[in-house]
């Protein structure tokens, strides 16, 4: 399995948190821009391309506590669970992704989306 984070999200976070959030705090593999802010919690089933790999979206990535350390010092300094549920009604932030043909990815590859849902 892959995470997945998208930039939008997390500056749609700050913007609710009145605060910078670095996005290494969700521990992602692979990180996009570009795409609206939290569209990717709907791509649950769909097929996606980036590079050389295919992988389907499988699931939301529910958060857990490790979200609240701030990596480059280790303190705790968020809630975030705690606040994404006030903020969004759920702990929801990225999506893991079933690898179905590796391949490179490199950063500047394009990601595509399929609009056709597939069976996870």
């Amino acid at each position: 399995m892959l995470h997945l984070i998208n930039l939008a999200s997390v500056r749609a976070l700050e913007e609710k948190l009145g605060r910078t959030v670095d996005p290494v705090r969700f521990r992602a593999n692979i990180i996009i821009d570009g795409a609206e802010p939290f569209s990717e919690l709907d791509w649950t089933g769909h097929p996606v391309q980036a590079g050389e790999a295919a992988m389907t979206v499988v699931e939301r990535t529910e958060r857990c506590a490790a979200t609240n350390v701030e990596p480059g010092t280790g303190v705790r300094d968020l809630q975030l669970p705690r606040q994404l549920m006030g903020l969004y009604g759920h702990t929801d932030f990225g999506i893991y992704l079933r690898v179905d043909r590796g391949g490179r990815i490199s950063t500047g590859d394009a990601l595509s989306i399929s609009h056709k849902r597939t069976a996870v």
